[in-house]
């Protein structure tokens, strides 16, 4: 929800691990998620349900500047 996005951003963790059944609202929640200063490091599909349409996507997410200098 926009409540819990909302109280995410304004806790500000360093790292936040996003898993999602649904692309549509994976990638409004990540745009949203942009607004408090996370960006996408990483994306991985998994397909738990084979033979169905659905798939699932884990992203680590990170605040910008955390970490940038590593790499």
């Amino acid at each position: 929800s926009e409540e819990f996005l909302a109280a995410a951003g304004r806790m500000e963790p360093e790292v936040i691990v996003y898993i999602s059944c649904n692309p549509k609202s994976l990638v409004e929640n990540l745009y949203y998620l942009q607004y408090y200063g996370y960006r996408v490091k990483s994306v991985k599909p998994f397909d738990n349900f084979p033979g169905t349409k659905h798939t699932e996507c884990v992203c680590l997410l990170t605040r910008k500047g955390i970490h940038e200098a590593a790499g």
